[in-house]
């Protein structure tokens, strides 16, 4: 994307191509150029938005936080498009850093589902048992979990129990009085 300046108007404004400059003062650009009804070119405008605007709803969640976007990816929409559309992208998956607090970048990026990327989310209670780390609703999914998710989280957070027992205990019947040995 390239910066053509609408002189009429008092703010600096950036457009995809002079013919887009022109047309943006008869109606709006947007409805305009094609590439803003294709989803992949939402997810960059939204990715720049959240990264690059101070104004933009989820600022301090991304840019408020440091997290950037390689220079490449924010002037070319072409370039975040190819990088896309060799790695995977299709209109089912979402764009997800694997680390959280890095950059968006080819080397950070990739495609995932809902169910994947919200498993990489800040907030999720990360757990280790068995050699292994996965999250706690992950764990409530594992075959060696006893218990359901909300009676692990509360087994963990209220109970104070050693995460291993937390996860194999047997449930107990709603209101028994029976505790649960802390190892």
């Amino acid at each position: 994307m390239s910066e053509f300046h609408d002189r009429s108007a008092k703010r600096k404004r950036l457009y995809c191509s002079p013919k887009c400059a022109t047309t943006a003062q008869i109606g709006s650009v947007r409805s305009l150029d094609p590439r803003y009804k294709k989803r992949l070119y939402k997810i960059w405008d939204g990715m720049k938005q959240r990264c690059l605007n101070p104004r933009a709803k989820d600022y301090s969640h991304y840019g408020g936080r440091g997290i950037q976007i390689i220079p490449a990816w924010i002037a070319d929409f072409a370039a975040f498009e190819a990088w896309a559309l060799s790695h995977g992208y299709a209109d089912t998956l979402l764009l997800e850093r694997s680390e959280n607090n890095g950059p968006y970048s080819p080397d950070n990026c990739e495609w995932a589902t809902s169910e994947k990327q919200a498993r990489n989310r800040r907030g999720n209670t990360v757990l280790t048992a068995f050699g292994e780390t996965k999250t706690a609703k992950e764990w409530s999914q594992d075959s060696r979990c006893a218990v359901s998710y909300p009676a692990l989280i509360a087994r963990i957070t209220r109970q104070g129990l050693p995460v291993e027992t937390a996860l194999t205990y047997p449930a107990q019947p709603f209101g028994s009085r029976k505790r649960i040995p802390h190892n």
